[in-house]
């Protein structure tokens, strides 16, 4: 196809705006913006980078028209037009907010906080007007999870989980947003720690690791009933020394053939974990046993559970789709519908407070905003690389960060933008 033209018609479902234009085969994302602003500016628009999407597709930043059409399987000729559907991305509002290395987790679930983790091992505390309030030196190897228990209350816990292979507890105190630590746990000692995730009441959270292995703990300062515990001392930045209690998991859940990605503690003595063996099981706490098991032939990167009490589960996997679970179906591992718009590995999806909104974030530099009732989507085109994590932010605006070090915030999108078919069941 190199050095062809292809006949190609652009429009947009925000109106009834569409333009006819020959374009280039090997077109770049800068060049079909460049060719739309031309057909637009005479219609007296200013000039912007804008999303494209072809046969239902993010055409990304990073590949040329011609390897885009070929790597999905898109053919034209000359009696056939190619469809190419453009919206605005979603406006940034606030950022990019520094990190000193890749910025692989975030959780904004405490009001007027922002954490987030990083590769250089530091945890960090952000207003919403985009200062960095506190710096904690967490852990020795990347922070691969941040997740605040009971953010509403009084007694308020983070949970830093890191490649160094320990998990760390913290007292966070939100009047003065202090943070000091209390508990450190090293019993995933094999391999470092990949996800937490806490039960509804916060007296328990579980952890996924790279050994294949989910582990359950007590959170408060209480030894569980494994161990007595013991006492260690650990410096602080000002050089004092302050007391970390060290515990042993309540119990532990094997099964998987590969590395945990996910973990989810919706309700009761029920956790969710998915893995890179491409299966999603779900364990009995109580009884420290598998119930159930769904696959679907693709590793799972990332698992979130609705908040309505359905337990309906999203998961993305290295495929780059979003696939939709129901626990309430005859045949529980089969999905309730599958969702295809990204171009590489989903890594991080969040279900929105309303279980009806999902964000996903993805290897691809993008992060989409989902409508799972009819597979309406916006874009947000916020990072020069690969985007590792991504939650709700005040509302609907959108919280991100990725291997770029940049910590974005997004504002809110009107959904659906668009409405892809959905993939067969």
């Amino acid at each position: 196809m190199e050095g062809e033209k292809i006949s190609a018609r652009f429009f947009t479902n925000s109106s009834d705006t569409s333009f006819n234009d020959t374009i280039p085969s090997t077109s770049t994302h800068r060049q079909l913006s460049t060719i739309l602003n031309g057909h637009l500016e005479s219609r007296n628009y200013v000039s912007k980078p804008y999303v494209f999407l072809i046969d239902g597709k993010l055409f990304p930043i990073s590949l040329g028209l011609d390897k885009f059409l070929l790597h999905n399987g898109i053919y034209v000729n000359k009696k056939k037009m190619l469809e190419i559907e453009y919206t605005l991305p979603v406006e940034v509002e606030v950022g990019p907010l520094v990190h000193g290395g890749p910025v692989s987790a975030v959780d904004c679930s405490c009001p007027g906080i922002i954490l987030t983790g990083c590769n250089d091992g530091k945890v960090r505390l952000w207003k919403d007007d985009g200062s960095c309030t506190q710096i904690l030196e967490a852990h020795t190897g990347a922070i691969r999870c941040v997740s605040i228990i009971n953010p509403l209350g009084k007694d308020a816990t983070l949970v830093t989980a890191s490649t160094d292979k320990t998990i760390k507890l913290w007292k966070m105190d939100s009047k003065e947003i202090g943070i000091s630590p209390f508990k450190i746990l090293h019993g995933h000692a094999a391999a470092g720690v990949r996800c937490v995730a806490a039960n509804p009441s916060g007296s328990r959270f579980c952890s996924g690791s790279f050994e294949k292995t989910v582990k359950v703990w007590q959170t408060d300062g209480a030894a569980s009933e494994v161990c007595s515990g013991s006492m260690k001392k650990m410096k602080t930045e000002s050089g004092a020394k302050e007391s970390q209690m060290e515990d042993n998991p309540v119990c532990s859940l094997e099964g998987h053939a590969a590395l945990v990605s996910s973990v989810a503690w919706p309700v009761g003595n029920t956790i969710y974990s998915a893995s890179w063996d491409c299966t999603i099981r779900e364990w009995d706490v109580e009884k420290c046993s598998l119930v159930s098991t769904k696959s679907c032939g693709r590793p799972f990167s990332c698992l979130s559970v609705a908040e309505s009490g359905s337990n309906i589960l999203a998961a993305g996997g290295f495929d780059g789709k979003l696939r939709i679970y129901s626990p309430n179906q005859p045949d529980k591992s089969r999905r309730v519908a599958k969702f295809s718009s990204h171009n590489k590995e989903i890594s991080a999806c969040q279900w929105h407070k309303d279980s009806v909104h999902l964000l996903t974030a993805s290897l691809d530099g993008t992060v989409m905003m989902w409508d799972v009732r009819n597979g309406g989507y916006a874009v947000i085109e916020s990072h020069e690389h690969s985007v590792l994590c991504t939650d709700w932010w005040e509302g609907y605006r959108v919280i991100s960060g990725g291997v770029d070090a940049k910590l974005r915030i997004s504002s809110s999108a009107t959904l659906p933008l668009k409405e892809p078919k959905l993939m067969s069941t």
